[in-house]
């Protein structure tokens, strides 16, 4: 099953969206919510790996972990650019080297 992704902004919180690529879009086909704090600014799909880097100046590493019926977001780890990037706004493309253990399981950054 190979998951499409969409980001719902919704009153005060982002959400990215993960949906069969056989069935429509809709609120009923939901395969995964994950709730973060700050507009996405990119998106990146590394192998199983998802980059999202947000409006807070903050890239997050989720693993993709699929499973007989459904698939999830495992959150690998998280770091802030505070000092490095002064404009997250700014930023149009985004690349990571992920060690080959992080692309596997969460190993703590």
């Amino acid at each position: 099953m190979t998951p499409l992704y969409d980001l719902r902004l919704t009153s005060l919180t982002v959400q990215i969206r993960l949906y069969s690529r056989d069935l429509e879009l809709s609120n009923q086909n939901v395969l995964h919510r994950e709730v973060i704090s700050s507009p996405v600014v990119v998106l990146s799909l590394v192998d199983n790996s998802l980059l999202v880097y947000t409006a807070d100046n903050t890239l997050y590493h989720y693993l993709i972990i699929p499973t007989s019926d459904t698939i999830k977001l495992h959150l690998c780890g998280s770091i802030n650019f505070g000092g490095v990037i002064a404009m997250p706004s700014n930023v149009r493309v985004l690349s990571w080297m992920i060690p080959s253990a992080q692309k596997r399981e969460c190993i703590a950054w």
